[in-house]
């Protein structure tokens, strides 16, 4: 499991920054230069996932094809799941709300016209990005403490905490 995340945690590096970082020039060039106006902006959004996703499977395909580390699903895969939606319901809930919140801003933007609309979608992807940041480090960096508590290494889980809370603040 600890070969798997690392793996998990390089072509999340390897692919989403790099695609994020554009994402931010395609929203401004498809909404201001290119003067797509409000449907440059999802556009834009649908450009970046269409990327991530064929990037991501090409990096599996050429990488991983032959590896030990992506094995075939079991029951024993699915062991567990009722302790994990548990944990996972509360968080579910605040992204959701973030979107419906979201949603809320963009309608009520929508009144004051297709110019500012497309400003307001631009600003809002742009900040979505700077979002995603600390959100990759918190999941970065629980799978590298999670992983040294379940090898029983508390001396590199502290290194790790330690590591993260100086890339908080960095």
């Amino acid at each position: 499991m600890c070969i798997r995340d690392r793996v998990s945690t390089q072509s999340t590096w390897a692919i989403n920054l790099p695609i994020c970082l554009l994402h931010i020039l395609w929203s401004w060039l498809f909404t201001f230069p290119f003067e797509l106006k409000f449907i440059g902006s999802p556009l834009a959004i649908g450009v970046t996932e269409a990327l991530l996703l064929f990037f991501l499977v090409v990096y599996i395909w050429v990488y991983h094809r032959d590896s030990k580390v992506w094995l075939p699903w079991s029951k024993k895969s699915f062991t567990g799941i009722p302790r994990y939606i548990k944990k996972v319901i509360p968080m579910a809930i605040t992204i959701y709300a973030e979107w419906i919140a979201f949603e809320i801003l963009t309608f009520i933007c929508s009144f004051l016209g297709e110019f500012q609309m497309a400003v307001f979608t631009t600003y809002i992807n742009t900040l979505a990005t700077f979002y995603m940041i600390p959100l990759a480090l918190a999941i970065t960096f629980g799978t590298k403490i999670g992983n040294a508590v379940g090898a029983f290494e508390p001396e590199l889980a502290r290194k790790h905490i330690k590591t993260g809370f100086l890339a908080i603040f960095i």
